[in-house]
Formats: structure tokens, C-alpha cells, sequence
């Protein structure tokens, strides 16, 4: 983990390193300097990382899993012995012998700033995935760039403005548009892509398409082959950790991770985190019972509802996005246990969805099943993913029927436009799905904002399906098999076969028994009572006051319903990044965030057993 910035034009030396020390959560260790005229490069990390890109033509960040690979196609002598100090020396001879499509040949994540001399030319790229942020801007004359947009803000010329547009789509869907940020005039690098910047243009490239076509043969034999894509992924992602981690969902893909963690590190240190309420959560007896039986050391933190009212703020600051959902609190919470006994993190985010076990994944196989239906369907599938209203008398049919009757409509933001139906569902034959699959994964997976959460702590996140191999096997597995007719995620399920105990593969994973209670429900007022009164809604004036006061309506001595906490919990986040971006230019909070629990019974490495308390850092780090 670490992080990069840089200015494309006249720069003063103060400002630059501002920029980096926005950047300072991310890497102890930072250094600024300029391969060529008018440009200036800056990067923070570890001392011994630093010191090999300090003056050279391109600023790394990242991790190159497959470098051992990498450095024989450059016919390297000592290829088996490449580790991350040569990951900066080897993407630049890679991109200088065979251009920038050869960054297809990398897996892991990075991001990267490479200037070309001679012809005057900045690149920027980013991994495949997302995983890496990098953001850039035009302020006036000049092109900037950071890892995370915070350390755009302190430069001249960018003002906090915000994209309503991009605000409607992360209100209504929990997650970032593609292509843009809430911050008008500010965007991300999108994955698998490079950006050329000149002085005075700027053009993109994409890298990285991702192929898609069903192999044949049997469940069985798809299975194997993702199976074994997936462990030699993980075995490259821990090669040189002496400890791993892993983040436990209580979902059966952080189950697989955690068991193939077990299967390549096999005489290495196993430690397991979760996150929730406490010893009734439902949630942490499923992630206790995964942990035991791969033989890892569990830490089951608790996020307590009256937490939030210090951890959020610092939850945003690190998003830069309201983003995320309630699943996001207990992650960030987990993370900063995480980083008193590991410095890498495995997580199973995003393997379900490349696999077709989301719920909207059945939406769309029914509308590729029945063409009569395709129309209402695509419909309810937009509905889900990104919060559009039904148009059609069937669409809203069908959607009333998919929520239940409970759908609370999002907020229609001030000055943003209504979001654009979804383009339509892929044609032709099998597989449809699996280049559903694959346009989800090369527009912006949600799951790449969750990097930030750990690497603000000093971790590494990773996840396997970053791994190209890994991304092929899975897009070449058929369409009928990823959507079984009476069963679950059957090729997830074939998956675990052999990896976990059959109780964990047909148990059904279920919510925290008291995530939306009358304590949760009490919270969640009190938070309103600063962050949405009528006066300061008025006064940010991106909802109408009537729509707050409505959702915030309930009986006495009852919970808001899942549905309803999902639309106030965006509207609180919504508040917080403004407070946080617009009002204070990307500063970071104030009062420290509080101080990290685990459950009894629980106990982290050097410590007795029981709750405990951690002293927290400007940034949100804690001492252990």
C-alpha cells in the first residue's frame, strides 16, 4: 500500500508536497521530484520502495503477483527471485519493450505514473479490477493526479464542487458511477485503462477487455479448473507474507478464501476477522465456526449502534464517496483490528458476482430464459443494481413483487438529472449472463472503494479474482451452470466441494439478528437529529425536506425496516461526505474514531482475552 501524486505543469515545491501529506495515512515515507521539465512526480510508501523509483521516469504503486512471470518474458536472469522492490523497474521495461497493452500480462494491483521524455507524455493506468485508486483533474493549465482525490483538493484551481449527477447514482445505488466522482471536474482512471496526458490534451486507452466464451464440458470439470485458477492466485497473493488475513462476510465466498488462505499457507499463521453487534449476531457464529475450521485465530470485533456517530466520519473520509452500505462500518471496523496482526488482507468480495451468485444475476437468467419478459425484467434488474424505477405497468408488477412490497424509493436529488434506463441486456446466444458478468467487472467493481479502508491502515486488501486467470476461468464457465433451477450458487457450491465441510457449503448465510432493532433504530435518529434536521437539510439543499421527514417517520417502540435504514443510512453518509469534501476541502475528522472491541472469547495476539481498548492515530490507525 501506498500511494501516488504529480502535477503535469508549473508546480511550487510547497504545493506538491501537500498534496502528499493528504496522502500521509497511506505510506510513512514520501519524496517528490521531477524527471523532466514541468513535470513532478511524488510518491509515499515504504523508505525502501521510495528510494528505487526517487528521480526515475515512473512513480509504482501496487503489487505485481505474477512478477516471477513477468520478469522471464523479459528474459531477467534470477526471475525466480523477484519480489516487490523490482515491481516499479519491471512494469516500466515491460511498457517500454512492448507498450502499453502489455499491461494486460500483470496481475495484481497497481496503479502507475510513467513519463515519456522524448515525447512529453504522462501515462497513467490502473490494474485491471479498480482495486489500485488513482484520480485525475484538469485545473486550468496544468493536469493533476493523486491516489485518492483529498490530495487533489489542496492544489490551486480545484475547486469542491459537487457532481450531482454522480451523487444521485451513489444515493440510489450505494456504490460510485463509473466514470465519475461526486466531485465535479475530478475522475478515476477506470480500470483496465491508461490516460495520456500531454500538456494541453489528454486521450484514454483501454488495456484490458476481458474475453468471454463457454468452454465445454462438465460441472465438474469447470469447477476443478476455477478452483484450481483460484488457489494458485492466492498462492501468488501471499507468496512473502509470514501471516495472512482474511475477511470472513459470514457469505460462502469468504468461506472458500478462508479455506484456500489454509490451502497455500499451509504452515503459516491463519487470522480471521469479522465484524457485528455481539453474541446473539448470527453472522458471527457463522464466521466463528468457518474460522474454526480452517484453523485460524478468529477476531470477532464488535460495532456497537453508538459507535457510528465517531466511526463514520472517518469511514467517509477514507471512501471519498458515500458509499458502501452498512456492510462497510463493520469492514472498516474489522480492518483496524486487522492491522494490529497481519499486513495483507484476502478478501472474497467480488467472487460471487463473477460468478453469477448475486440476486439480480437470477433477474437477468429469467429475462435471457423468457424473451416475452426480457423488457419488465431488464427493468427489475435496474431497479436493483441501480435504483431506476420501473417505467413500465409489468416492470413496477414485477418489482413489487421482487422487494416484497418494502422498496423505499431513493431521493430525487436537487439539480441531478433522472438516471438514464439501463442500454439493454446482452443478445445472442450463450453466454448473455457471462458478459453481463464481464461489462460489470470492466465498468467499476463496488468492492474496489473497500481498498482504501485498508490501506489508510496499513494493510494490503486483495482479492483473487484481480488475477486474470482466475477472471477467464470463471467467464468460460457456462451460463446454466452459474443460475441452477431449485439450487443456490451451484458452481460456487461445486467449488467449496473438497475445500469445506458440507455443513458450511449448504448453510445458508443469514443477517445479523440485530442489525435493524430498536437500538439501531434509536441511532440512527440521533445521528438525523445533527445531520438531517429540517434547518441543515434546507441549508445543503440536495433533498427536499418532506422526503427526509417521511423516511424518517416511524411508530413508536418499532425499527425502521431494512429497506428504510438502507435510504436513511445513504442519506447520513451523503451528509458526512459533504461535511467532509465540500464544506472542509477533503480534511480529515476531527475527534478520533473509537476505540476498537472484540467479542469475549476472542482474543488478538499479545493480548489477554476479552474487550479491549485501542488508542487511535490522526488518521484513524490504532496502536496496538
Amino acid at each position: 500500500m501506498g500511494a501516488l501524486y504529480g502535477i503535469l505543469g508549473a508546480a511550487d515545491p510547497g504545493e506538491l508536497r501537500a498534496a502528499g501529506d493528504r496522502l500521509a495515512h497511506r505510506g510513512r515515507e514520501a519524496v517528490e521530484w521531477s524527471p523532466g521539465r514541468d513535470v513532478h512526480l511524488g510518491i509515499r510508501g515504504a523508505r525502501r520502495i521510495v528510494d528505487l523509483q526517487e528521480h526515475g521516469p515512473i512513480a509504482f504503486e501496487g503489487a505485481i503477483d505474477n512478477r516471477g512471470d513477468i520478469a522471464r518474458l523479459l528474459r531477467r536472469r534470477g526471475a525466480e527471485n523477484a519480489g516487490p522492490a523490482e515491481d516499479a523497474g519491471l512494469v516500466f521495461e515491460l511498457v517500454d519493450s512492448f507498450g502499453i497493452q502489455s499491461l494486460e500480462q500483470l496481475a495484481g494491483q497497481f496503479a502507475l505514473a510513467l513519463w515519456h521524455g522524448p515525447e512529453r507524455r504522462l501515462l497513467l493506468a490502473r490494474d485491471r479490477t479498480g482495486y489500485a485508486p488513482l484520480y485525475f483533474t484538469i485545473a486550468g493549465d496544468r493536469f493533476a493526479f493523486a491516489s485518492e482525490y483529498k490530495a487533489l483538493l489542496v492544489l490551486a484551481g480545484v475547486a469542491a464542487r459537487p457532481d450531482l449527477d454522480a451523487l444521485q447514482v451513489a444515493h440510489a445505488t450505494e456504490w460510485s458511477s463509473p466514470g465519475l466522482t461526486c466531485l465535479e471536474g475530478i475522475f478515476p482512471v477506470a480500470p483496465g485503462s491508461c490516460i495520456e496526458a500531454r500538456v494541453g490534451r489528454i486521450s484514454s486507452l483501454r488495456y484490458w477487455y476481458g474475453d468471454v466464451g463457454a468452454a465445454t464440458g462438465r460441472e465438474v470439470d469447470h469447477a476443478s479448473r476455477v478452483r484450481d485458477s483460484l488457489l494458485a492466485a492466492m498462492g501468488r497473493q501471499v507468496s512473502g507474507y509470514g501471516r495472512v488475513g482474511v475477511w470472513l462476510g459470514g457469505g460462502l465466498d469468504s468461506a472458500l478464501v478462508a479455506a484456500g488462505a489454509r490451502r497455500v499457507a499451509e504452515d503459516r499463521e491463519i487470522h480471521t476477522f469479522s465484524a457485528g453487534r455481539g453474541p446473539d449476531d448470527r453472522t458471527l457464529a457463522r464466521t466463528a465456526a468457518m474460522a474454526k475450521a480452517v484453523g485460524a485465530r478468529h477476531h470477532a470485533v464488535l460495532v456497537e449502534p453508538d459507535d457510528l456517530h465517531s466511526l463514520l466520519p472517518w469511514m467517509v473520509w477514507h471512501l471519498e464517496e458515500p458509499v458502501g452500505g452498512e456492510e462497510a462500518a463493520g469492514l472498516f471496523a474489522a480492518a483496524r483490528e486487522a492491522a494490529r496482526h497481519v499486513t495483507l488482507v484476502l478478501m472474497g468480495c467480488g467472487l460471487d458476482g463473477l460468478l453469477g451468485g448475486l440476486p439480480r444475476h437470477r433477474v437477468a437468467d429469467l429475462a435471457f430464459r423468457h424473451s416475452w419478459l426480457r423488457g419488465p425484467l431488464g427493468e427489475v434488474y435496474d431497479q436493483v443494481h441501480r435504483g431506476v424505477p420501473p417505467a413500465s405497468l409489468a416492470g413496477r408488477a414485477l418489482g413489487t413483487a421482487y422487494h416484497r412490497g418494502r422498496e423505499v424509493t431513493a431521493a430525487r436529488l436537487r439539480g441531478a438529472r433522472a438516471l438514464e434506463p439501463l442500454a439493454g441486456f446482452p443478445r445472442g446466444e450463450d453466454p448473455q449472463l457471462s458478459e453481463l458478468l464481464r461489462r460489470d467487472l470492466m465498468g467499476l467493481p463496488h468492492q474496489s472503494s473497500f481498498e482504501r479502508l485498508f490501506a489508510g491502515l496499513g494493510l494490503r486488501a486483495a482479492a483473487p479474482h484481480m488475477d486474470p486467470r482466475l477472471v477467464e476461468a470463471a467467464l468460460s464457465v457456462p451460463d446454466r451452470l452459474k443460475i441452477g433451477r431449485g439450487i443456490r450458487k451451484p458452481i460456487l457450491r461445486k467449488i467449496c466441494e473438497g475445500m469445506l465441510s458440507p455443513a458450511l457449503v449448504s448453510g445458508r448465510p443469514r443477517g445479523p439478528a440485530a442489525a435493524h432493532d430498536l437500538r439501531m433504530s434509536d441511532a440512527l435518529d440521533r445521528l438525523a437529529v445533527e445531520l438531517l434536521s429540517p434547518g441543515a437539510v434546507r441549508e445543503r439543499g440536495l433533498v427536499e425536506p418532506v422526503y427526509v421527514a417521511g423516511l424518517l417517520r416511524r411508530p413508536r417502540g418499532r425499527p425502521y425496516g431494512p429497506d428504510r435504514v438502507r435510504r436513511i443510512w445513504s442519506l447520513l453518509l451523503t451528509e458526512l461526505w459533504a461535511r467532509c469534501f465540500l464544506d472542509r476541502a477533503g480534511a480529515a475528522p476531527e475527534h478520533p474514531p473509537p476505540a476498537v472491541r472484540t467479542l469475549e472469547g476472542a482474543p488478538s495476539r499479545g493480548t489477554a482475552s476479552g474487550s479491549r481498548a485501542a488508542v487511535p492515530d490522526a488518521t484513524g490507525r490504532t496502536a496496538g
